[in-house]
């Protein structure tokens, strides 16, 4: 191959990589002006539009939030511990619940919730902490669903930007297929497994901003 060509193929290879999102290997979580944040730093999330839980009977919830504490920043893996009672996800229906077609629907989070990156990748792991998570479904004036696991694919969160995490149900048959959560207890009204969707943003509890870089 002539080397001028060799040459402008090598640019050409060089300048597409440099278009491929870079996935941070060591993710580490700071204020806006690059300081890393303190481990025992309080952390909240808000969603970014609905909360959507799929499976036979489908409900939106218009918002969530939570609060917590940052466990772990340490160059090269970010955790986070939410507070048990502090997860709460609210709607347009009657008492603030969510709406589903059976009416509306109360949810619980039964235990604390906990986060970490994955090395490596843009995913993260979100779990009971020391269990898997647990969350109850109340169908007001009919019954109560209670679901457990852990979300372990669908999760991500994005590097040198604000903190966002992602949580998408995905598409059967790819890297993000979703794992659904599958029915503990409940009656013949409880749908078998749900799956979830929904954007929130991380911030410092008094409202600044958090940089995952």
């Amino acid at each position: 191959m002539d080397k001028k060509l060799l040459m402008a193929c090598m640019a050409i290879a060089v300048f597409a990589a440099s278009l491929v999102p870079a996935v941070s290997a060591s993710p580490v979580a700071t204020d806006p002006v690059g300081t890393s944040l303190a481990v025992g730093s309080s952390i909240t999330g808000l969603t970014s539009g609905n909360a959507t839980f799929t499976s036979s009977v489908n409900f939106i919830c218009s918002d969530a939030h939570f609060t917590g504490t940052l466990t772990a920043n340490t160059g090269t893996q970010i955790k986070g511990e939410l507070v048990q009672g502090a997860t709460i996800f609210t709607g347009t229906a009657d008492k603030e619940d969510c709406t589903s077609s059976l009416g509306s629907i109360g949810v619980t989070v039964n235990t604390k919730l906990c986060f970490e990156t994955v090395k490596g990748t843009d995913n993260l792991i979100i779990t009971g902490c020391t269990q898997e998570m647990t969350f109850s479904l109340n169908v007001t004036g009919a019954t109560t669903c209670k679901y457990k696991g852990n979300v372990t694919t669908g999760a991500t969160f994005k590097t040198n930007a604000d903190a966002t995490i992602n949580i998408v149900n995905g598409q059967k048959g790819t890297a993000s297929e979703p794992k659904p959560i599958p029915l503990e207890e409940g009656g013949f009204l409880c749908s078998s497994t749900y799956t979830l969707d929904m954007h929130f943003n991380l911030t410092t509890t008094d409202g600044s901003t958090i940089l995952v870089s």
